[in-house]
């Protein structure tokens, strides 16, 4: 079965030009309960549930992927920079690679948001991988 985790963390953290804009702040959403990252901006990621589609024997199936960016209140431009290499990044993998892997695509970016507890800016961008589990046979991606 594809791990889509480890596909969007290698490449958002492999990225140059997303290193350049936040460093090596790229945290799944379940590591940041305890203590979130003190220097803005940062990325937080996490999966959503993963759906079949189409016919059983095509093994297809979706799964949902919600990027979050933080920064220091002011101008959403940094914020919005950063989504939209994120969508590049993500966009442009390559298909078959690790086998099973069909690509991800763009659905929505969220509207300028507030987080209150932090006091950060924050928008998010939500994305949905296509997967197949054709040809694997030993589990591995």
């Amino acid at each position: 079965m594809v791990d889509l985790r480890k596909i969007v963390f290698r490449a958002l953290r492999e990225d140059a030009d997303l290193a350049d804009l936040v460093g090596n702040r790229i945290i799944q959403r379940s590591s940041t309960i305890e203590q979130p990252p003190t220097q803005v901006p940062y990325i937080v990621y996490n999966l959503s549930t993963r759906f079949n589609k189409g016919p059983t024997r095509l093994k297809a199936s979706t799964q949902g992927i919600q990027v979050w960016v933080h920064d220091e209140p002011g101008d959403y431009f940094r914020i919005d920079q950063v989504l939209q290499r994120i969508k590049v990044v993500l966009e442009d993998l390559p298909e078959g690679t690790p086998d099973g892997f069909l690509g991800i695509r763009h659905l929505e970016t969220s509207q300028d948001l507030w987080d209150d507890l932090l006091k950060h800016i924050v928008r998010n961008t939500r994305l949905q991988a296509t997967l197949t589990d054709i040809g694997d046979t030993d589990g591995e991606d």
